[in-house]
Order: C-alpha cells, then sequence, then structure tokens
C-alpha cells in the first residue's frame, strides 16, 4: 500500500518578527521572489495535509506558516487540485473509560479513606495502582485506573505487576470522560506572602518559602501553566525561540583542560568468530586494510557470517557491499573510538563529558574550560555587555552554541574576570595517583587555563565537541550565549531568582508581568522538581523479555512542569553527533504492548517520551508536545559497553509505531534536538506527525543499525532554525551493526560450538517515502541545507516519491541508497552526490526518476571534496531517467552542464582530461543521464497536481 508522508522543512529567512541569521541571506516572506502564487498554494497544501495525516484540526500550523502573507493572494492549491483526500492509516485508539471495572482517583479524594470509587476516589494515581495488583490475580478484563479533572502531583512507576493480562486486557491510566487532567512534576507553591521591593530598576516581589522543598526544585518555574524566566542576560520576551543570545564569544580561555586519556587495548583490527560469538559486545566491525581491498564473500543465505583466514570474519550485507574501514571512510572515526576516560568520580557520573556507564565513547572529550566574551556584542536586548556586578556567579548556568553550531553545550560558571574580559566555567579538579590513574579532588574550582587534568563541568549535552572558536563561516553566530540564573540581572517582566540560602527554606524573588500584576493573589505557582512524571519499567535487563511490564496504556492526559535535565548524564549512543540524556517525562524501558494515546506534554523541560533498551510492539500515538526542552520522542537501545553488537541481547526497541503526534516547537534548552529521534532501534513506523519549530532536524536517525525503519505521511516545516550544517531530515550510519538472526528466523540454531545465538546484519531499507519537504523557514532563522540529509556514510536508504520545495537530497559517503521517483522544485541543486578523501568504497546509489524543476540559470548536481562520484571507480552514483524542468525559460539551458566540471577530479582518476562537459549532451555521451530529458515552462497548476498525485498514490 503506498504511503504518504508530508514534511515541510524551512530554510534560512526570516519574517520581520524573527531573528535574522545573515549567514543564510537577506529575510524575505517569500520563498520565491517570482511566484508568491505557488509559493503561497504550497503552504495550502501544508495546512491542508496537516489535518489529514493528523485526523484532528491542528493547532498552531497557520500561525508557523505565516498563512497571512498569503491572504491577497488565491489559493492555488484549491483551485487546480483534484479534491481526492489522503486516507488516514489505522492506528491504536485511546480507551474511554469504564465505570464498572474503574479505579477512580481525584486530587480531593482520599487514600486513607477513600474505596476507589467514583463516589469516594483515592487521592493518588499510585494507590490506585497498588489496587490493580491486588485484582489482576481475580479480575479479568481491561482494567481502569480513572483520573477526575484536576492537576496531580506525584512521581508514577508502572512495573511488572500492574501490566494487563493481554492485548485485549490492558491496564489503563486515563483521564475519565476526556476531562482535564494534568500530571505535573512540579511543586505547587501556596500561602507565599509577597513583599514588594525595587531592584535594579524593577518591581521586585519577595517570598520566603514556608517550607522545604527538595535540592532539584525551582530549576523552573511555571504561573498559571505558563514558563517563566531565571533571571538572565541578555533578557528575552521568548526563550522558546532563537533570538535570545549574545553574539560571538570572541575565544576560548587558555588552553582546554585535559581529561586524562587511555587506549582500549582489545580491539581487534578484525573481526574474530570467537570474540564475536563468545563475547557479544567486545568486537569492531573494522576490516583491515588488505583484507578490505580484497574480494569479500558474502554472507550465507540465511545472513550468518561467514569464516574468514586465521579465524577472522569479513562480511557484507547478503547481496551488498561491505562498509570497509582502513582507507575507506572508517579509520578517522575508529580512531575516536579508541579512547576512552579513566575517571570516575565518587557519584559514578563520567567526568570526560559523557556517562560511559553506558557506553565507550566516540567523539573527543575536550571541552573549553571557558571563554573571552565580546564587550561590544549585541543582541535584540542587549545593545552592550551588562553593567552589572555579579556577586555569586556560580550560581549561573552558561547556555552557548558551540563553534560548529552543531548544537549548544550548556556549563556551571564559577567566576567572571573583567580584567580579561571572561567567563570561567567550574571544573572537578584531577590528582594523579600513579600511571593512568587520577582523583577527582573534593569541591568545585574555575577551571584551570594551562591545560592541566580536570573535568569541566558540562558540555556533554552535543556529542562532537569542538573548542570554543571561529569554524566555518558562522562568523557572527560562532559561540553566541546567555547566561541564566544570575540574581543581578533580575530585571525583566517573567524573571525569577530562588535564593536557598536566604531565610529558613529560602527566598522567591519574581519581576511580574503587567497581567500577573492584576490578581497576584490568585497565580498559581509551580517550581519544577521531576524530570519524570511516569516511568514504566521492567524487571530484568538480561532477560527483558521475560521481566517486561505488558499490555498497559496511558491516554488523554496532560503532562507537564517537569525539571530540565541538560546538567545530569549524557551518552553518545552510537556514531552520529548527537548526545542524549536518556529520560523523559514519560519514560519506558523494559516493555511490551505499552501504548501512549491522546496526551498533551506540554513544556515538559527536559525529553517528552522515550522508549528505553527493550520496547516491543509498543506506541505512541495521536499526543501532542508544545514548546519541549529537549526532544520530543526517542527510541534508543542499549548502549551499555558499546561497539557494534548488538547481538546477544535483543535490547533494543523494536516493532513500535509513532503516529498521529503533532509536534509544535522543541528544542528550548538542547538545541540538537529533534521531534523523533532514534539510535539502536529496529523497524519503527514513524508515520503521519506533524513537526515543526525546531533549532535543528525534525527527525534524526543517529545510525544506520538494524535496519528497516519507515518513516512516512509525516509533516515537518520551519527546522533547522538555530544550527547548521544539517537537514531537517537527517541520518548518519558511521558504524555497522550486527544483531541477533533468530529475532527475523526463530528456526536459526544457536552456533554448534559455542551454543551463542548467531549473529548477523540487516539488509532491510530504511524508506522514507512520499515526502512533501519544503526548505523554507516562515517565522525565523534556520541554515539547513538541504531537505533530506543522509550525512556522514549513510546506508541502505530509499528515498521514493518524495516532494521535497527549496532543497534537494544528499548522499555523503556510504551506499546502497536510492532516490527516485521524487519531485523537487526550486531546491537550488536537486541532488547532492558528495564524497570525502576518507571514504573510497561507497557504491551502489542511485538519482533516478526524478523530476528536478530549476530556474534557467541553475545546474541541478552538486559534488563533494572528494572523488568526484561520477567517475571514481568504487565510488559511483547512477543517475538516469530524470526529466529536468527549468521554469520560466525560453530555451533549453543545455550550457548549464559544464557546471559538473567545478567537482571534475583530476588526473589521479579514470576520467579523460580536460573535463568534457560543455552541454547536456556531452554529459549523456558520457554515460550520465541517458534516458534523461530537459524541459521547460511548468506551470504551477501542473507542479501542484504531481505534487498531490506523489502525496496520495
Amino acid at each position: 500500500q503506498a504511503q504518504f508522508l508530508l514534511v515541510v522543512l524551512l530554510s534560512c529567512a526570516t519574517t520581520s518578527y524573527g531573528y535574522w541569521n545573515e549567514e543564510c541571506g537577506t529575510p524575505t516572506t517569500f520563498a520565491l521572489d517570482n511566484n508568491h502564487e505557488l509559493d503561497c498554494a504550497f503552504r495550502h497544501m501544508v495546512m491542508d495535509y496537516s489535518e489529514q495525516v493528523l485526523g484532528r484540526q491542528p493547532q498552531r500550523v497557520a500561525n508557523s506558516l505565516n498563512i497571512n502573507a498569503c491572504s491577497n493572494l488565491p489559493n492555488l492549491y484549491k483551485e487546480h487540485t483534484s479534491d481526492k483526500g489522503y486516507k488516514m492509516k489505522e492506528r491504536p485508539v485511546a480507551h474511554q473509560s469504564d465505570d464498572e471495572n474503574g479505579i477512580f482517583v481525584s486530587p480531593s479524594g482520599s487514600d486513607t479513606s477513600g474505596t476507589g470509587t467514583i463516589s469516594s476516589p483515592f487521592a493518588t494515581i499510585n494507590k490506585a495502582l497498588e489496587v490493580v495488583k491486588e485484582k489482576r490475580a481475580s479480575t479479568h478484563g481491561p482494567l481502569y485506573v480513572m483520573l477526575r479533572e484536576g492537576s496531580y502531583f506525584e512521581h508514577v512507576t508502572v512495573s511488572p505487576s500492574h501490566s494487563g493480562l493481554s492485548e485485549s486486557e490492558p491496564t489503563i491510566i486515563t483521564a475519565y470522560q476526556n476531562e482535564k487532567v494534568t500530571m505535573s512534576g512540579g511543586i505547587p507553591l501556596h500561602n507565599l506572602d509577597w513583599t514588594p521591593e525595587q531592584h535594579n530598576g524593577a518591581t521586585v516581589l519577595k517570598a520566603s518559602l514556608p517550607a522545604a522543598l527538595p535540592a532539584n526544585t525551582f530549576k523552573g518555574l511555571f504561573a498559571n501553566g505558563r514558563r517563566l524566566t531565571r533571571a538572565r542576560y541578555p533578557n528575552c520576551d521568548d526563550i522558546t525561540g532563537p533570538s535570545c543570545y549574545l553574539l560571538n564569544a570572541s575565544g576560548a580561555r587558555g588552553k582546554d583542560p585535559q581529561c586524562p586519556l587511555q587506549s582500549i587495548d582489545d580491539i581487534p583490527g578484525d573481526i574474530n568468530l570467537n570474540v564475536l560469538n563468545q563475547n557479544g559486545y567486545d568486537m569492531f566491525a573494522d576490516v583491515s586494510t588488505d583484507i578490505a581491498k580484497s574480494a569479500f564473500p558474502h554472507a550465507a543465505s540465511d545472513g550468518t557470517l561467514p569464516s574468514g583466514v586465521n579465524g577472522t570474519v569479513v562480511v557484507e550485507h547478503p547481496d551488498y557491499a561491505w562498509r570497509c574501514h582502513e582507507d575507506c571512510g572508517w579509520v578517522a572515526y575508529s580512531h575516536w573510538r579508541e579512547m576512552v576516560c579513566s575517571i570516575q568520580d565518587e557519584n559514578n557520573k563520567a567526568p570526560c563529558r559523557f556517562d560511559h556507564t553506558y557506553n565507550t565513547q566516540y567523539w573527543n572529550q575536550q571541552v573549553s574550560g571557558g571563554f573571552y566574551f565580546n564587550k561590544t556584542a549585541t543582541s535584540p536586548y542587549a545593545p552592550s555587555w551588562t553593567n552589572k556586578t555579579w556577586s555569586n556567579p556560580q550560581t549561573g548556568i552558561v547556555h552557548m552554541y558551540h563553534s560548529a553550531r552543531w548544537g549548544g553545550w550548556q556549563y556551571q560558571l564559577q567566576s567572571r574576570n573583567d580584567t580579561d574580559n571572561s567567563l570561567i566555567f567550574a571544573c572537578t579538579l584531577l590528582n594523579q595517583t600513579g600511571q593512568n590513574s587520577y582523583t577527582p579532588l573534593p569541591g568545585v574550582h574555575p577551571c584551570p587555563d594551562d591545560g592541566s587534568p580536570a573535568v569541566v563541568l558540562g558540555g556533554w549535552q552535543e556529542a562532537r565537541g569542538a573548542s570554543i572558536g571561529p569554524q566555518y563561516t558562522m562568523k557572527n553566530l560562532n559561540n553566541s550565549y546567555f547566561v541564566e540564573n544570575i540574581f543581578e540581572e533580575l530585571d525583566y517582566p517573567g524573571e525569577y531568582f530562588f535564593e536557598p540560602t536566604e531565610g529558613k527554606f529560602g527566598a522567591l524573588y519574581l519581576v511580574p508581568t503587567p497581567e500577573m500584576m492584576k490578581n497576584m493573589s490568585n497565580i498559581a505557582l509551580v517550581a519544577t522538581n521531576l524530570p519524570r512524571v511516569v516511568e514504566i519499567l521492567g524487571s530484568d535487563e538480561t532477560h527483558p523479555s521475560e521481566g517486561a511490564v505488558k499490555h498497559v496504556h496511558l491516554s488523554n492526559v496532560t503532562i507537564s512542569q517537569t525539571a530540565v535535565t541538560f546538567m545530569e548524564k549524557y551518552e553518545v549512543p552510537s556514531g552520529g553527533d548527537w548526545a542524549i540524556h536518556r529520560g523523559g517525562s514519560v519514560f519506558v524501558d523494559g516493555a511490551e504492548d505499552i501504548h501512549i494515546a491522546g496526551c498533551t506534554f506540554d513544556q515538559v523541560d527536559g525529553n517528552g517520551v522515550f522508549f528505553s533498551r527493550y520496547v516491543r510492539n509498543s506506541s505512541i500515538v495521536n499526543c501532542d508536545f508544545w514548546d519541549i526542552g529537549e526532544t520530543a520522542m526517542l527510541l534508543v537501545g542499549a548502549s551499555e559497553k558499546h561497539r557494534t553488537n548488538l547481538g546477544n541481547t535483543s535490547n533494543y526497541p523494536a516493532f513500535n509505531l509513532i503516529s498521529g503526534n503533532h509536534v509544535g516547537n522543541m528544542g528550548v534548552w538542547n538545541k540538537q534536538s529533534a521531534g523523533y529521534f532514534k539510535a539502536l532501534a529496529r523497524e519503527n513506523i514513524i508515520r503521519e506527525n506533524v513537526i515543526h519549530d525546531g533549532p535543528r532536524s525534525g527527525v534524526n536517525f543517529n545510525d544506520g543499525a538494524l535496519g528497516g525503519d519507515m518513516l512516512t505521511n509525516n509533516v515537518m516545516f520551519n527546522l533547522v532554525r538555530e544550527s547548521n550544517d544539517h537537514g531537517p531530515f537527517n541520518s548518519w550510519d558511521r558504524q555497522p551493526y550486527v544483531y541477533r538472526l533468530d529475532e527475523n528466523n526463530p528456526n536459526i540454531q544457536p552456533d554448534p560450538a559455542t551454543k551463542s545465538p548467531r549473529l548477523g546484519m540487516s539488509p532491510i531499507q530504511h524508506k522514507i517515502i512520499s515526502n512533501l519537504i519544503v526548505n523554507f523557514n516562515f517565522i525565523g532563522s534556520t541554515c539547513g541545507s538541504v531537505s533530506l540529509d543522509h550525512d556522514d556514510e549513510s546506508s541502505q536508504y530509499l528515498d521514493d516519491s518524495n516532494v521535497l520545495l527549496y532543497g534537494g537530497i544528499k548522499f555523503f559517503d556510504g551506499m546502497d541508497r536510492t532516490a527516485q521517483n521524487n519531485l523537487i522544485v526550486h531546491a537550488g541543486q536537486c541532488f547532492h552526490a558528495l564524497t570525502s578523501t576518507r571514504n573510497r568504497s561507497s557504491q551502489h546509489s542511485f538519482f533516478i526518476n526524478n523530476t528536478c524543476i530549476e530556474t534557467p540559470d541553475q545546474y541541478p548536481y552538486n559534488c563533494g571534496a572528494g572523488p568526484a562520484p561520477f567517475y571514481n571507480k568504487s565510488y559511483h552514483v547512477t543517475v538516469d531517467g530524470n526529466t529536468f524542468i527549468f521554469q520560466n525559460a525560453t530555451a533549453a539551458p543545455l550550457s548549464l552542464w559544464s557546471g559538473a566540471c567545478k567537482c571534475y577530479p583530476g588526473p589521479h582518476t579514470d576520467a579523460p582530461q580536460p573535463c568534457p562537459f560543455k552541454t547536456f549532451t556531452d554529459w549523456q555521451n558520457q554515460g550520465h543521464d541517458v534516458h534523461s530529458t530537459i524541459e521547460i515552462n511548468a506551470k504551477n497548476a501542473a507542479i501542484l497536481q504531481h505534487a498531490k498525485e506523489l502525496l496520495q498514490k
């Protein structure tokens, strides 16, 4: 059955109320200067399909599309396309409540005197779950925990003893008859006695807390359900947007502190069959230079790995070429992976940026210990550097982009030096006690500037760390930053500061907004406390299916007011650029048949829903995610001791459905965030979701592990607003993986010698089918480079029947990619066939049967910095059967194909010299686009009809 993915990806422009990144060009309201009607027609298409794929009226979409800019133009989409609608795929639905089998909970109930009936409810969800345990022994059919209207401030844990009996007899936690229910991660603040004070020219209200609160409280504060701002510089009206940073830290302070490293000494150059089958995790899928250059034996028909010379294994995907190691792209990455930090502190935290209790590191562990600030740097809210003295900078947190602007960092601030104009981060100093042996010293200190051993407190929120300083072309945005949680910066409406040492239980300071001042006594204040509101946790990590929570539903509730997690543990789950915090407001680990349905995730300050390790046949459906602190939805497998072998655990998400969700604005705090993120996961379906407004990608595949993911039926737009060198869809695949073959075929028996499961590699492609991608941001800045970004070694992808506006498709290194039947409109360059000098083995890539609509002066292809993909024998891209349409051209611009000479290979390749391309005919005579054609003057109506047919076929 044909599937449909509507993805709207927006790039490099802004309206008057957005923040302009000048590196992306002059702000414009319309993507097409000479064809406003077509641009508006596609906005209406986004509106229409958003509603169709969600099955409900999508909130926020019209504003995010700036649809008012089209109010005086005809709606060509409605006029020139058929009325045939998109048929939404079937998805799980939220169960309605059942009075007879219900256990009732109400904020006005009682856990001591309540009986759990509708007339005598319990007060807490956890009390109701205790009754679920008791009833499950004697009750068949669904069991309902029914929540009456109101807010619940508790941490809810669901264990295997709360499991349902079967798919048709689940345990269901749900709002009763769709009453408004909020499950909060915060603590309500009652009985505050406010005293007005004057502070920095602003009226500040002060209240002493009447009782002690947990230490984690006040990293966030909500007033009447809306997020307030910790006192910060520069000030900001909308902390969910990209406009509130000072520009251009002028460089790192001193040498970066060094975290001691030691090499892993058990990494084989080749895969050893015995190591592979006996030790599971203890192997790298690296192939030595000599073997890599020889002929590859194929895997057996059942996918198992063959033995090579001297006990090594030389493998490839069944029917595909293996991605090799030395001289073929893996060497650069494997060298990063050969280092781990040898230090653990007393709390078992990983001091070298990442939590390697989860995994072996991929990327360098150096981050800067501070930076010089530019006193003349400005932002819309800061005409110059602050004129206030900070009495206690240790409370401060620095938020900043790193120099490549791939993501952002947070650091604990230690001191501010106004003599040399620097901000110095906090560090744990290390004392060397022996060779490769260090002990963390107690306390927190300013980071040293002489490069001596120390652990910087921060910088782990993004994987590919880089020193603070200029890089690439983002000269005016490098290392832009702000500082929050500074008392003296409390001077702007909506800001607050909590001083824990003042009074008996601490004091809260608040600059009220004019609206708050009208009725301050009735303002509902909630301080954040819990990073996780609901945990669904299995009991056996070694045999997760045996200890799994099963058949549990959570539906029709709002999750809100969870605590930030950016200063907690992070890990690098696989070879992509991203680091993640393994947590979320709803966290599922070790479970089967779990369904999150019809929920709203409103201003959770960490991740939204996290499916961790073993989660099977579960779903996140029909949910809304608004203003999310990090990533909305994540599926991430086990990465403990992770190398390339997922084989002996089956400890990863698989066969799950992500469908019908609407994500509007994510990445408030963590700029390397997405609507959906996956790493070490297998054969999950992501369809019919609407994702828009974020700093980086809408969907990120951090690796290609295990294969089989289906991305379809989604809407994405206004993405890559705050970052660089990325696409609204992005993928990496820097390392291949093996897994247990008996998961697909139970007839495959264990190895007779070792009794271990047989391992192999997945030949299953990832499929991205029938997408509409508009690479233009209608309300703010963005630097999205392409629409579909298959970056570093991304392999085994099928991009089919996508409609791509203002951005094309990128293949960078890798193999086994096919882009076919796509409609690509005014992309600049339709196809980016990039390769690097580090990778000369990629192959089996095709750009075929696509329709590319361009301006009369635009050559449709782009090549990379390495060997040209159209000539290098081992890296070869086939282009054929394409239709090139040059809109508004008076004649076919055949001479554009001389543009191929810009990336023409040198004399070291097999290409003829000099560059032979002057016309399209020359290009075809060299064997490229032999069956392709050139046309001119496509009409808007024809483009729209073609797009709709692709999306609905």
